[in-house]
């Protein structure tokens, strides 16, 4: 199956030894090390997990490209390409220093899910909303 860029619910930021995505419906965000960057950059250019794996050297590294595959389908990292849609020119080969990894954090949940417009305190910053008192007396 062919995958696109998930769309505008998701962003990232590519650093020299990860690459951040934060799915700002959610509010979990991934830190990718940088074989896994590659992996999602393949699934995101519309190539196929078998493409990819064929890309980063074939069958040595399978299990983790396609465990990273996976992980990514699952939280909606890239999204289906619509059926029929035209394959990509070749996928560049990609040469894979480590196997590819993803961590997912959900401490920032409440922050990303924020409405920085309406979501705010008397000072004008984001704010989450207390909680409700405990009805217990």
């Amino acid at each position: 199956m062919r995958h696109r860029p998930p769309g505008p619910g998701v962003v990232s930021q590519e650093f020299p030894d990860e690459t951040i995505v934060i799915h700002l419906d959610t509010g979990t965000y991934y830190s990718l090390n940088p074989a896994a960057a590659a992996v999602w950059g393949l699934a995101c250019a519309g190539h196929t997990l078998e493409e990819a794996i064929e890309a980063c050297g074939g069958d040595g590294l399978a299990a983790g490209i396609t465990q990273t595959w996976t992980k990514l389908v699952e939280a909606k990292l890239v999204r289906p390409a619509p059926p029929g849609e035209q394959a990509p020119a070749a996928a560049q080969a990609v040469k894979l220093a480590a196997m590819p990894e993803i961590a997912a954090y959900a401490d920032m949940e409440d922050l990303f899910k924020l409405d920085p417009v309406h979501d705010v305190d008397e000072s004008g910053w984001p704010s989450t909303m207390p909680a409700p008192p405990d009805s217990k007396a």
